[in-house]
């Protein structure tokens, strides 16, 4: 394989990505270039609180603390021109309002021609380890 999905004229590979993402233990969460949430997995529903259908076609933000939203934005802003992120714990919040420590790796989606037309995340909830 070549780091692509491979695929299969029954669209087996789509369906096994979806499995993929839909058992994940993690959150996985993609948003288009402009921070408009898309995809929203049942991990993300679990470690937020909020359903996909609460926050797809919402700001990424949404997850950010009380006065950090902009933060959010800034790091999506520094991927989509060419800056390495890679991984950051930020504090994050719930929908009941509750903050936690989430460890975020990051990748740019680039379209057949190599234009970014998204981010996907993968979210973890690190806060026990931290207090420990």
């Amino acid at each position: 394989m070549t780091g692509k999905a491979q695929q299969t004229p029954d669209g087996m590979a789509a369906r096994r990505l979806a499995a993929i993402i839909d058992t994940s233990m993690d959150a996985i969460i993609a948003n288009t270039t402009e921070g408009i949430i898309t995809d929203w997995n049942p991990a993300a529903e679990k470690m937020y609180g909020y359903a996909a259908e609460e926050v797809i076609g919402q700001s990424i933000s949404i997850i950010a603390p009380d006065g950090r939203e902009e933060e959010v934005l800034n790091n999506m802003r520094r991927m989509l021109s060419g800056d390495a992120v890679g991984m950051l714990e930020l504090v994050r919040r719930r929908k009941d309002g509750s903050l936690f420590n989430d460890s975020m790796s990051f990748s740019v989606m680039r379209d057949d021609a190599g234009e970014a037309f998204g981010i996907c995340a993968i979210h973890r909830d690190v806060t026990e380890q931290r207090k420990a």
